[in-house]
């Protein structure tokens, strides 16, 4: 298994592509910062901004995670996996497992970089907020929840399609206009629309006094909902992948 993610890895990382995005990532980060330098930010609100960078990673996790799989058939090169003496199970979970160390790779990219260019901006400036490490690092906890429902999803519908480029767009498409879905539920009292997965992963709505997207939910209703999507997701990647055909 360890051999299997190891390889997956090696895959990922010899992409230019991944390099690509890290970069962004940081360019990002310096640009924004080029753009405050002469507010009176501190380097923790900094931090604390730059956690919201977090939805460029979402948007390289779906891109990642939708194409692992379904890349591997629509290039050909599943045949070569499926011909080691492993088990389908394996395999998948070692690409899932690969997608979700990419992904914490990038968080802990963006946070660490964050600490090191707010140093450089803005120093030791105090400004007028309580943000604190906690915070910063609570910010994160909460996003790595977003981002693990988000790249799980993106991986079964992966395991669903043999076309990657298809995968892709369906799950950009869902991931984009879920955020519209949840607004008119809520908007029009649909109560089912508690139910909906985005309904549900930002948990914040639980927190610094905010309202939840629907009446009647709480923090335990909402973490349920996350454990059983997340089983789904699961069982729906797995069963698809066994029992897909592979063209000789």
């Amino acid at each position: 298994m360890l051999n299997l993610v190891q390889n997956e890895n090696m895959k990922l990382y010899l992409r230019i592509r991944t390099w690509i995005m890290v970069g962004l990532l940081v360019l990002i980060q310096i640009i924004f910062a080029f753009f405050l330098e002469n507010t009176v930010f501190s380097w923790l609100a900094f931090a604390d901004v730059s956690s919201y960078l977090t939805s460029i990673i979402a948007i390289y996790a779906i891109v990642t995670a939708s194409s692992i799989v379904a890349s591997e058939f629509s290039s050909g090169t599943i045949k070569m996996l499926l011909i080691r003496p492993v088990s389908r199970t394996k395999i998948l979970m070692s690409k899932y497992i690969s997608v979700l160390l990419y992904i914490s790779f990038l968080l802990i990219l963006n946070l660490l970089t964050s600490f090191i260019i707010g140093f450089i901006f803005f120093g030791s400036a105090s400004a007028s907020n309580d943000i604190t490490l906690g915070t910063v690092l609570q910010n994160y906890g909460f996003t790595s929840i977003e981002l693990l429902m988000t790249a799980t999803f993106a991986f079964m519908i992966s395991s669903l399609f043999r076309s990657s480029v298809l995968s892709i767009i369906l799950s950009f498409i869902i991931h984009f206009f879920s955020s519209t879905v949840v607004l008119v539920l809520s908007q029009f009292n649909y109560t089912y629309g508690k139910f909906f997965l985005y309904s549900n992963t930002d948990l914040r709505q639980y927190f610094y006094g905010n309202q939840t997207n629907f009446e009647g939910m709480t923090l335990t209703f909402s973490i349920f909902i996350l454990i059983v999507y997340f089983v789904l997701f699961h069982f729906v990647s797995l069963y698809a992948f066994k029992k897909r055909d592979v063209v000789v």
